[in-house]
């Protein structure tokens, strides 16, 4: 349970201190937290070297504002998108972390033959993943690499 503050920082540090590198990933996770409780978790995985990538799923403001119209009557008080961040991959790198690899859904979806004859002619749109569109829905998966810790200094291992 990500909620509990305390719990959550006892399970990071004895896996953190039970292993020389660890690669965290939060598959379906970061849309239903909020956006301080997105920023603390990379805070607090940032402190620990171990944790050294860390792969997330991120959707931007076009995403989020999808899936909250289209799922309004079925989310929950405790199942609700919250955390579409203007700023892409980036929005990490205040806490220490920086985007290494992304990509977009969509693009995969398109290599794939996924999709439709109207989107697939969307994902041929020349895309930049790691400069996200704000408005236009983006949906993609990345690598981060640590590179800080919470104090700003360059991590030991970067």
């Amino acid at each position: 349970d990500l909620s509990d503050a305390t719990r959550r920082r006892e399970v990071l540090h004895r896996i953190a201190a039970g292993h020389r590198r660890v690669v965290v990933i939060s598959e379906g996770l970061l849309a239903y937290l909020t956006p301080d409780a997105a920023h603390e978790l990379a805070r607090e995985l940032a402190v620990y070297p171990s944790y050294s990538h860390w792969l997330v799923d991120l959707i931007n403001p076009g995403v989020l504002k999808l899936m909250q119209t289209r799922a309004a009557d079925t989310m929950t008080e405790t199942a609700r998108v919250e955390f579409g961040p203007a700023e892409g991959p980036r929005v990490f790198e205040s806490a220490g972390w920086k985007p290494i690899e992304c990509h977009s859904i969509l693009k995969a979806a398109a290599r794939l033959n996924r999709l439709r004859l109207f989107m697939r002619l969307i994902a041929m749109l020349p895309e930049d993943p790691y400069d996200v569109p704000k408005k236009r829905p983006w949906a993609g998966v990345c690598v981060l690499e640590r590179t800080t810790g919470t104090d700003g200094a360059p991590a030991p291992d970067a």
